[in-house]
This record gives structure tokens, C-alpha cells and sequence, in this order.
């Protein structure tokens, strides 16, 4: 996929420096730059709008994870010690104090894994090659050059 598709169109060394940076931008916590970039490059240049595209998409799965854990986090960790204070029982510090540790540890890894393919994707799409990310590939493809990789 990713020889022919740069063959066929030209892609200059700001295309490339603007799909870094939109990719970059996850790990400086910038959601707002993608967006620009895309509304801005959506015209002039594919290569940019679908990197840009691509990474406003994984930056919101990303927040939507992380989202989701925390409040689950919040109302576990609420829930645990209460109803260890309601039932009087010895065996759920220890249950609080595991689950803690393992979503910390999910968590984490998490972060670890969205950031390093967002690291990926930025070093390979300055390289001039169209990266696909899992789940969400697909439909920035199609919406930027209109057909199915």
C-alpha cells in the first residue's frame, strides 16, 4: 500500500512535516492541532488530511479509553472501600489495593501503547509512506481519498 499510494501523488517535504506534527501532537496533548491542520490541508494536499485525520481519530479513541477507565477507576474505588465499611470485612483493603495496582498498570501500558504508534506513525508518515492505524485505517482512507485501501 504504501509505495504505490505515494507514487501517485507528490508529496513535499511540508506534507510531511505537517503529518509529523499532526501525529506528534498526541503526545503534547494537542488534539486541537490535527483539527487545524486537517481543516486547513483538506484541499490542498490528501497525504495531510488523511495523516491528520487519522491521528484526530486515534487521539479520540485514546481519550475515550482512558475516559472510560478513570470513571470506572473512580466508581470502583469508591465503591470498594464502602462496602468494605458496610460489610466490616478484613479482605477488601487487599481487594482495593490489587485492583488499584492493576488499573494503574493498565492504564499505563495504555498510554505506553497509543503514544509509541503515535510516535510510529509520525516517523513513518515523514518518511512519505501512508500508515494505517487498527480500527480506524480504514475510514480515514475512505474519507479523504473516497475509496477503500
Amino acid at each position: 500500500m504504501t509505495e504505490t499510494q505515494t507514487q501517485q501523488e507528490f508529496i513535499s517535504s511540508d506534507d510531511k512535516l505537517l503529518s509529523l506534527v499532526s501525529h506528534l501532537s498526541a503526545c503534547l496533548g494537542g488534539i486541537l492541532v490535527p483539527i487545524i491542520i486537517y481543516f486547513i490541508q483538506k484541499d490542498k494536499s490528501k497525504y495531510v488530511a488523511y495523516n491528520a485525520l487519522s491521528a484526530i481519530l486515534w487521539q479520540l479513541i485514546y481519550i475515550l479509553i482512558i475516559l472510560i477507565l478513570s470513571f470506572g477507576f473512580i466508581f470502583i474505588g469508591v465503591l470498594i472501600p464502602t462496602l468494605s465499611v458496610a460489610t466490616k470485612s478484613a479482605e477488601a483493603p487487599v481487594v482495593f489495593i490489587i485492583f488499584v495496582i492493576s488499573i494503574c498498570a493498565v492504564i499505563i501500558g495504555l498510554v505506553i501503547f497509543f503514544l509509541g504508534y503515535a510516535i510510529w506513525a509520525a516517523i513513518k508518515s515523514y518518511q512519505g509512506e501512508l500508515i494505517k492505524y487498527p480500527f480506524i485505517g480504514n475510514f480515514a482512507y475512505k474519507n479523504v481519498y473516497g475509496k477503500n485501501i
